[in-house]
């Protein structure tokens, strides 16, 4: 039989320093123990104020998504560009920029896609947005930066002074 310990206080093998890498390190293969993982496309994206544009974004291997919580969200701000959960869009907490703009392609979505449309682009579009999914307790993302640029007719008004006779 064993003994307990001479004072009272329990003690831990390990460090809390030591305790807390451990969890960190067991809380990060848990995200991706499911098997799947976020694919962004690896560049960068252009587009042109007022354009249209697919931000590109797919699980691999392949999965039906359409049961899956899919988020879209800024990088810069973490709000929500775009929402989607048990099968429906969900606008409750989209940013008020993104409102009316945005969907889901829900074509690909059996295939595994998580693509999402952003329609009338506006400068303030460009940056970076994370495309997240929760299944489960597991939780991937990838990130899509996009770069937008102004129109390409687009005239700067100029005004030059004429000296007067």
């Amino acid at each position: 039989p064993l003994s307990p310990p001479a004072s009272p206080q329990m003690r831990f093998p390990v460090s809390p320093r030591g305790l807390l890498s451990y969890l960190v390190t067991l809380h990060v293969l848990r995200l991706g123990s499911d098997g799947f993982r976020v694919v962004g496309p690896g560049y960068p994206l252009h587009a042109t104020v007022g354009q249209d544009v697919v931000l590109p974004c797919h699980l691999s291997p392949p999965e039906d998504t359409r049961s899956l919580e899919i988020r879209w969200i800024r990088h810069q701000f973490l709000e929500t560009v775009h929402h989607y959960r048990n099968g429906e869009d969900q606008y409750g907490e989209q940013l008020r920029d993104y409102q009316g703009r945005t969907e889901l392609v829900k074509a690909g979505l059996s295939n595994g896609s998580l693509d999402l449309r952003i329609l009338g682009l506006r400068p303030s579009d460009d940056g970076h947005y994370i495309c997240t999914v929760q299944y489960a307790d597991s939780y991937t993302e990838a990130t899509v930066e996009l770069e937008v640029s102004g129109c390409p007719w687009f005239v700067c008004p100029c005004r030059a002074s004429v000296p007067s006779s």
